[in-house]
């Protein structure tokens, strides 16, 4: 079975930044999060999306 969230730790690693970032970005409004108890979970389907885009 497929991954359906991601922690921002995670995610910082699979981007190649901070989670630090990832934390601003996400209380930025710029990355959705679903919340798990008292922890911030990234969906996969937007890491998918982000990932499936063309680099500028």
């Amino acid at each position: 079975m497929e991954q359906a969230t991601y922690t921002i730790p995670e995610t910082a690693k699979i981007f190649s930044v901070t989670p630090a970032l990832i934390y601003k970005m996400a209380k930025d409004g710029k990355i959705p999060t679903v919340n798990m108890n008292r922890r911030k979970a990234v969906p996969a389907w937007w890491i998918r999306q982000k990932l499936a885009e063309p680099k500028r």
